[in-house]
């Protein structure tokens, strides 16, 4: 076992799907702070988004991109030009029916699909204590 697979292991990583995101038109979704030992993702299935955080940083998504958040930062992801209010995550408009429930912002059809989950993990790693507060992985077909 090498170090990277040694500190994997300490860390107990789990990982979980939970959430699929449909957004039509122009639109705003507001995170807050993830308790520590949850790493929040959003995989960008379909369309381009941008998200900011409280220190000001913006980082720009596009499908095939995957934002990792190590540190549970708070964040706002929001349709590009926006100009839509945040929609907090206690308020979304969640449907049933597929593999895991779908958020939809707008009509039936959508401009940017994302799937969302979580990587929970030992509070005390030594893994995710090294990673910044976002990672943006970018995958090449």
């Amino acid at each position: 076992m090498n170090s990277i697979e040694k500190l994997i292991s300490l860390a107990n990583v789990r990982g979980s799907l939970n959430l699929h995101c449909q957004f039509e038109g122009d639109w705003a979704r507001e995170h807050e702070q993830e308790p520590l030992g949850k790493a929040p993702y959003h995989i960008v299935l379909v369309g381009q988004c941008r998200v900011d955080f409280p220190d000001g940083k913006s980082v720009p998504m596009r499908a095939g991109n995957i934002l990792l958040l190590p540190t549970g930062a708070p964040h706002v992801m929001l349709s590009l030009g926006n100009t839509a209010a945040p929609i907090s995550p206690k308020s979304p408009r969640i449907t049933n029916g597929g593999a895991v429930p779908t958020h939809r912002i707008g009509g039936p059809s959508s401009d940017f699909d994302m799937l969302c989950g979580s990587f929970h993990f030992n509070r005390t790693s030594l893994l995710f204590a090294a990673l910044p507060s976002y990672l943006v992985i970018v995958v090449v077909n």
